[in-house]
């Protein structure tokens, strides 16, 4: 009896046990769950201040245009004010036409005389609407929109192609 009364111990304490070993299976499968679900909410945070940083780095003229993403406030992806949108400038066609970037530089308010132009969105890629597109400037226009370009939002471009601005 004696005997028995210790095996009914033992297998009592093996059911609470096993009952102790499924909990905490349940635990760690929600706190698995959990940490995916934070690891997806950083991710997400993670990118908003990537594209806040990008933001802060940020100058902006007369709320009309502004430079996004340079080391500096003199340089960036050109970003216009049209209508009610926001968008960027495709890269087509400035190797041919330098004064682009004097205008750009001019209505920022800089200097034109190191105006420098770059394809290929060296200050990252913009988001939304590409504005313009075939902008041709002679350099002495008072800004871009009285330069001859594309309907705004008519282009044939990838935000690949955002144009950048420096103006030293």
């Amino acid at each position: 009896t004696h005997m028995e009364a210790q095996i009914q111990i033992l297998q009592t304490n093996r059911t609470s046990m096993e009952a102790q070993i499924q909990t905490l299976q349940t635990e760690k499968s929600q706190m698995t769950s959990q940490i995916h679900s934070l690891q997806d909410e950083n991710a997400v945070l993670k990118s908003n201040l990537s594209q806040t940083n990008q933001r802060f780095n940020t100058i902006c003229r007369d709320n009309k245009i502004c430079l996004v993403g340079g080391g500096n406030n003199r340089e960036g992806r050109v970003e216009v004010f049209y209508g009610n949108d926001w968008g960027t400038i495709c890269d087509d066609g400035w190797a041919s036409h330098p004064g682009n970037a004097k205008v750009i530089c001019r209505m920022m308010g800089y200097s034109t005389s190191n105006a420098r132009w770059w394809s290929s969105a060296p200050f990252g890629q913009g988001t939304g609407t590409i504005a313009l597109d075939g902008v041709h400037c002679t350099g002495s226009e008072s800004d871009i929109w009285s330069c001859t370009h594309n309907a705004f939002g008519d282009n044939d471009c990838g935000h690949n192609e955002d144009v950048g601005v420096s103006c030293a």
